[in-house]
């Protein structure tokens, strides 16, 4: 086997046979060299073992650095998913909180909006006495009915409309028959519909307040990130379809 001396010979010289040794051990039978088949291969090219067993030093403290390295990346990988996840769940938490906040809301505008369509049935008692009145009985019942089978708080929000036209056109009735007026069933309804009138007016300002709050924080930045993916929707006004307080008809 033909020996090679480093101190005589040059780099570019060395190396090819370097190299041609490098690639017997690595498609040798041993695919894992050990030190000492390192240090036989050095003997081969006159390398000093020393020299050898430094090179091999050197790279070994070059692999663990990179494992050190990859070791804290995948560290701080997770610590960032970990992050985000926990940032998610307290978002989600605070928004369905908010969320729970505008529905408790509505409850209390339904019931207000319930008491009083369910005022209709006495009004058109009222009105059954006047045979020219069948349209505007008609009315009163078509309204309440289309309140009754609304099923969302924004169909119930537009059928109320109806129920307050209705109401309107019946309140100007009563205005046009004064003598309507010292009859005591008659007081009491005309009661009854300026109280759900007025509780109505009070209720839907708090409700219309909460769901302004609640819509801006689904826009706001971060939380508008995971609105979607969470499926947290705008909760409608009531009354109108913009974020200023509505007028109550």
């Amino acid at each position: 086997m033909t020996m090679i001396n480093l101190e005589h010979q040059s780099t570019a010289k060395v190396t090819p046979e370097i190299i041609a040794l490098a690639a017997r051990l690595y498609t040798g039978k041993s695919q894992n060299p050990s030190i000492g088949d390192w240090l036989n291969a050095g003997t081969e090219v006159q390398v000093p073992p020393y020299f050898i067993e430094e090179v091999l030093e050197k790279i070994q403290a070059q692999q663990r650095q990179v494992e050190a390295h990859c070791k804290k990346m995948t560290i701080a990988l997770a610590s960032v998913v970990l992050a985000v996840a926990s940032w998610g769940i307290v978002t989600e938490n605070y928004l369905t909180r908010s969320a729970q906040k505008v529905d408790s809301a509505w409850t209390r505008v339904e019931n207000k909006l319930q008491q009083r369509v369910e005022i209709i049935p006495q009004a058109i008692k009222t009105l059954q006495s006047d045979a020219q009145q069948k349209e505007l009985i008609n009315l009163l019942n078509r309204s309440r009915a289309s309140y009754l089978d609304a099923d969302t708080p924004s169909a119930k929000i537009v059928a109320i409309k109806q129920v307050s036209q209705a109401i309107d056109k019946f309140q100007g009735y009563l205005l046009k028959n004064p003598q309507l007026k010292s009859q005591e069933q008659l007081t009491n309804l005309r009661f009854k519909l300026a109280s759900s009138g007025y509780s109505i007016i009070l209720e839907s300002l708090r409700y219309n307040q909460v769901v302004q709050l609640y819509n801006q924080k689904l826009q706001l930045f971060p939380n508008s990130l995971i609105v979607s993916v969470c499926g947290f929707e705008q909760k409608p006004f009531f009354g109108v379809a913009t974020t200023e307080t509505p007028k109550i008809n």
